[in-house]
């Protein structure tokens, strides 16, 4: 059985999101993940003996589902500002400090 996300506490769906840009990327994290399990040892079972859990891979796939799955994909606002859903605006090319003059 997959372990859960570290956020949301959710496993990730096998099937990508309807909104997933790349759906080829999903499949082989979710099978990064799927195959990268902990043992009770604390090895990780796909690696063992060489690497502790979490391994390198799932980390990866955790990381690529987590960005892919639980975060909102910016809206661009202007053509300095950057806003992600709720979160507030981020100044992308913050104004240079005045200088002596």
């Amino acid at each position: 059985m997959p372990e859960p996300l570290d956020a949301g506490g959710q496993t990730p769906p096998i099937n990508p999101p309807t909104d997933c840009a790349s759906p080829l990327i999903w499949r082989l994290a979710r099978r990064l993940y799927a195959d990268h399990q902990p043992g009770p040892d604390g090895w990780c079972l796909n690696c063992r003996p060489a690497i502790l859990y979490p391994c390198v891979a799932r980390q990866f796939a955790t990381s690529v589902l987590r960005a892919r799955w639980d975060v909102r994909r910016p809206v661009r606002t202007s053509p300095t500002k950057v806003t992600t859903g709720d979160r507030h605006s981020v100044d992308l090319y913050p104004a240079a400090p005045a200088g002596p003059g």
